[in-house]
């Protein structure tokens, strides 16, 4: 105990601690990254493919990556492929282009940690104990760091609302044209990231304009060394991501829109959550915060820490106090907001909870900084390092995982074994030669690591060196018809036809795989396909050629 109050204290002095402590917080999951080599799945596996053919057009098709970049995905925003293809390079550094990408993921885990970092101590100057608890609260989330491990677009939209936040709570102190500056930059990389990202801003959205309408004229001029330093790099950074961001949603404005009112509110949502009474859905949604940010029995002291700050903020009439308790319930506000917003959506996929986590972490600053004793202080440090070490402990599966943690902890341990991957590489060498380049495959089945999106993304990383790929897709989303099916499989005149042996391989009976094996049973006996056998000693993978005089 004695030695952490002495880091706190020495924390005072040290420039550097909103970068160091963050990096060190953030190692954990950057060793998970290298152990791990299990197969990326759906989404990921898409967002990869995407990132890895930017970059290859980028190197090798320039006249075609414009176009490339403004329709990329059509349905989900960009900035997370527009972002990663600038790391697909560094797959010769990290070995891989599945750890270069997910390198950019750790890097913005640890930005969105030094922005919270900063964001209380900006708060709380004089105690040392603050931004250091809120930050380990951050990456301590079960969720955090389950996000730390997938390339999902969750961790991009958090750093943007971190980013946000930041500017808000200094919103009263800064320039007003460097304000605008900060907001043209960090609302572009917000709607880079998600369609949905205004909903985690409203409440800072409102404290940025408040100050900006309060603000006297000179707090809105500049000297020509403050443009230069200052305004000039931030808003030549935001009007980079703006531009092609609004073109972007210009050309797919429509099918975006659309994808995202399917998923919160129509059939899409089906698929990740149910439709239940208000009450019901608000205790689900409150049952999934505890899981994914605070699981543990540590935590309930931290709670009552968060209690007591408020109600001191409450009594306090100074004005750092009257400030704390604008911010206090900016955050306040925000968590309710989107709670409330929630509980009307179909959808229930946790993971859509991380971008609140900087708010959560606020809270938590202010109330360590509200109190007075410094050893209560450091015994709130002392109980999130305990959280933290069990969450990590139970990632690396050296303590058995609790039922309690987040899902994304639960369901996705290290996986050191690289046989999927082989599998789906040797897969990818029999269905794609020069021969059959440019042309479809379609895959039969939905399998976590083996459908459409993961062989796509195996290819899309092979192109890289080959220069050719080809194209793989399904037999139709959550498709129900066989008729249908077959249908789609002579439209695009594909050449070969993947899947796996049920009797080797369980496929799942849920809505993707309703006519896995009826499929099956149609291709295997048609007379435009032959039954191929695999590269490798791969039993159980099934792959069927088109009979060349039948396509």
């Amino acid at each position: 105990m004695a030695s952490i109050r002495r880091i706190l204290t020495q924390t005072k002095s040290f420039s550097g601690s909103s970068f160091f402590f963050p990096g060190i917080l953030i190692a954990p999951s950057a060793l998970w990254v290298i152990i791990d080599k299990a197969v990326w799945q759906w989404d990921p596996a898409w967002y990869g493919e995407v990132s890895a053919s930017l970059f290859f057009l980028l190197r090798r098709q320039t006249a075609e990556w414009p176009n490339a970049m403004l329709s990329a995905f059509a349905t989900k925003p960009p900035g997370i492929a527009w972002l990663g293809q600038f790391f697909v390079p560094l797959q010769h550094i990290t070995g891989s282009v599945d750890d270069a990408l997910m390198l950019m993921i750790i890097l913005i885990q640890w930005v969105t940690l030094v922005l919270t970092y900063r964001t209380v101590r900006d708060l709380a100057p004089h105690s040392p104990a603050a931004p250091l608890a809120a930050c380990v609260f951050v990456a301590a989330a079960p969720l955090f760091v389950g996000m730390s491990h997938k390339f999902f677009v969750e961790p991009l939209q958090t750093m943007a609302v971190a980013w946000i936040m930041l500017i808000a709570i200094r919103a009263d102190q800064l320039n007003g044209w460097i304000i605008v500056g900060h907001v043209v930059a960090a609302a572009a990389l917000a709607m880079m990231a998600k369609i949905t990202s205004p909903l985690y801003v409203v409440a800072p959205a409102i404290l940025v304009i408040y100050a900006l309408f309060q603000k006297r004229y000179s707090s809105w001029s500049l000297s020509r060394r403050q443009r230069r330093l200052g305004l000039y790099p931030v808003l030549a950074i935001g009007v980079i991501m703006a531009v092609p961001t609004m073109l972007w949603y210009a050309r797919n404005w429509g099918a975006v829109f659309g994808k995202s009112q399917s998923a919160a509110y129509g059939a899409g949502g089906e698929m990740w959550g149910h439709g239940r009474p208000l009450f019901d859905k608000l205790v689900y949604w409150l049952g999934a915060m505890h899981s994914s940010f605070a699981p543990s029995l540590f935590l309930l002291p931290v709670a009552v820490v968060v209690v007591v700050g408020a109600v001191r903020m409450c009594r306090g009439r100074d004005p750092q106090t009257s400030r704390h308790r604008v911010v206090a319930i900016m955050a306040a506000t925000q968590l309710l907001f989107t709670l409330v917003v929630f509980t009307s959506s179909r959808n229930e996929e946790p993971r859509f909870l991380l971008p609140l986590i900087p708010y959560l972490a606020l809270l938590i600053g202010m109330g360590v900084s509200a109190l007075r004793w410094r050893g209560a202080s450091v015994l709130i440090v002392v109980l999130l390092l305990m959280q933290y070490g069990i969450v990590y402990a139970q990632t690396f599966s050296l303590i058995p995982s609790n039922t309690s943690v987040s899902v994304w902890i639960q369901r996705y341990p290290a996986m050191p074994d690289e046989q999927e991957a082989v599998m789906l590489d040797s897969i990818v060498e029999s269905t794609c030669s020069e021969e059959t380049a440019w042309r479809y495959n379609i895959v039969g089945v939905e399998l976590p690591w083996l459908n459409a999106n993961t062989l796509s993304f195996h290819v899309a990383k092979r192109m890289l060196d080959t220069g050719y790929r080809c194209f793989y897709t399904s037999v139709g989303y959550r498709q129900d018809s066989v008729d249908r099916a077959w249908e789609r499989i002579q439209t695009f005149k594909i050449a070969h036809f993947v899947t796996v042996d049920p009797d080797v391989y369980r496929i799942p009976e849920n809505g993707h795989n309703v006519v896995s094996v009826p499929v099956l049973e149609r291709v295997a006996s048609s007379v435009d396909f032959e039954r191929q056998d695999l590269n490798g000693d791969h039993p159980g993978i099934l792959i069927f050629d088109r009979v060349p005089e039948r396509q």
